[in-house]
């Protein structure tokens, strides 16, 4: 039986599975499985959503009511980046995105050595 080997390079999982006895037909059938639910998990995250890329040049999948104009804001507290469109003096959300590149505090870093693209606002 294949094991769970979450952090484990291709190669070490090979020689694990080598190691417990199964056959590279069973590392076959298991890649497989994998693929198959990796491909599904995907199709499944990208129901409504569309990809897009940023004036700036950052690749994001959001919901597939973006539109040319709209913003990327990194908002503190939020897991994900957020959609926002100038409505007036306004902003309407247009949905939680992702953005390559903004996920994982970078936006915060680039605020903090002084990038001059970035905006701040307040939100009521």
């Amino acid at each position: 039986m294949v094991t769970d080997f979450t952090d484990s390079t291709s190669e070490e999982k090979l020689l694990m599975i080598q190691n417990e006895g199964a056959s590279i037909d069973e590392w076959s059938a298991w890649i497989i499985n994998i693929s198959i639910r990796f491909q599904r998990a995907v199709a499944a995250a990208s129901v409504n959503r569309t990809f897009f890329i940023s004036k700036t040049g950052y690749m994001g999948v959001g919901p597939k009511a973006v539109e040319d104009g709209d913003s990327i804001c990194v908002v503190l507290g939020c897991e994900v980046p957020l959609l926002l469109r100038k409505n007036g003096d306004q902003y309407l959300l247009v949905g939680e995105c992702f953005v390559w590149g903004l996920m994982d505090g970078e936006a915060m870093r680039m605020k903090r050595k002084g990038d001059d693209w970035l905006d701040s606002f307040g939100l009521l």
